[in-house]
């Protein structure tokens, strides 16, 4: 059991790691996150970029909320 616990924690310090960079442009919010968009016309109206936009404007709204 304990190896299956060690295992399990292995796996989710690797993803963790694998993930840093993202998680930290996302922690510091809308205005940094554009700067981290590609540049490409072809990018910025993807389907991907407006949902992301629409669910930065969901948290800034759960922000005022709060």
């Amino acid at each position: 059991m304990q190896n299956n616990a060690t295992s399990a924690d292995d796996i989710v310090r690797e993803k963790f790691e694998r993930h840093r960079s993202s998680m930290e442009t996302l922690s510091k919010g809308a205005a940094e996150m554009q700067q981290n968009l590609p540049a490409s016309g072809g990018v910025r109206g993807s389907p991907t970029v407006t949902k992301l936009k629409a669910l930065m404007e969901d948290v800034e709204t759960l922000k005022a909320e709060r």
